[in-house]
Parts: structure tokens; sequence; C-alpha cells
């Protein structure tokens, strides 16, 4: 997460990407395996789900979403 004063920014590439810019087909999240990708542009709903709470997690921190 990056904040600029007044503008609140999630950074979700590392959901996506590993660091060495690697972008893999199927990637581990707490604990279960997932197909990532369906095409080069667009992620699979099972994944898309899966990233729901994490994403409610940053937001909650951000506080742009009640506890």
């Amino acid at each position: 997460m990056s904040t600029i004063p007044g503008v609140s920014y999630i950074d979700p590439r590392h959901w996506y990407c590993t660091t060495q810019q690697r972008c893999p087909v199927v990637t581990v999240l707490d604990g279960k395996r997932f197909l990532v990708h369906i095409d080069a542009a667009h992620i699979t709903t099972r994944y898309d789900a899966a990233l729901g709470p994490l994403l409610r997690e940053h937001l909650t921190v951000l506080r742009l979403l009640p506890e």
C-alpha cells in the first residue's frame, strides 16, 4: 500500500506477478492453488473471488471501508 497525501493507492502487482516480473499461470493464495489468468488480459472468476477478502482488508486499513 502506498499513500500520497490525499490519495490512497493499493499496489496489486504482487497479486499477479512475482518481483522478478514473472506472471505465473497458477499461484497459491491462503494455501490454495488458483489458475490466475484465462487470457492475456483477464483473471479467472475463482481467483477474483479469492482476492476479494484481501482487497477488503487493504481498503479497511485505508479506512475506505468500515471495520
